[in-house]
């Protein structure tokens, strides 16, 4: 329930727009400027801390709880977790069938992980980790967990 709630907020939040990307309706878009005009609106949605979360979500689930949250995961692993083997049997199921898969490995936020202790070697080994499951399998990887640091990168 927890998780639909957070989709369904997700999507009340975010603007939804219909954006052409095939066919003779496809403009010749400026992503520059695009991506210029998204950043200054996330910037905004993002001026209440040092780590680029979402305001609202800033103020509902960490900022009462910021400093005890400091160093709460450097025990933390998460290389073994039972979503790999439901990775593993979907890109089974896919290989078997037939179906080209491609993973894209997301960054996690490098600057709040730092904060609450995921170490970034923990980081490294998770992104290696699921690389090498998707590959073992056949996928195809495109692993941006080099981008962490990059400012706005995962809301862009």
């Amino acid at each position: 329930m927890y998780s639909f709630k957070l989709k369904r907020k997700f999507y009340e939040n975010h603007e939804k727009s219909d954006y052409p990307s095939s066919g003779d309706k496809t403009p010749d878009y400026d992503w520059q400027k695009m991506t210029n005009q998204f950043v200054e609106k996330v910037k905004k949605k993002t001026d209440n801390n040092d780590y680029a979360v979402d305001n609202n979500y800033y103020n509902t689930y960490l900022k009462d709880r910021y400093a005890s949250l400091k160093d709460s995961n450097k025990d933390l692993s998460y290389l073994e977790s039972p979503e790999y083997s439901d990775m593993e049997l979907f890109l089974t199921v896919a290989k078997e069938l037939g179906i080209e898969v491609e993973v894209i490995i997301f960054p996690v936020n490098g600057k709040w992980n730092d904060y609450t202790g995921v170490s970034r070697e923990m980081r490294e080994k998770t992104y290696k980790k699921i690389e090498d499951v998707a590959k073992s399998h056949g996928a195809t990887v495109l692993n941006y967990g080099n981008r962490e640091y990059d400012d706005y990168f995962y809301l862009t």
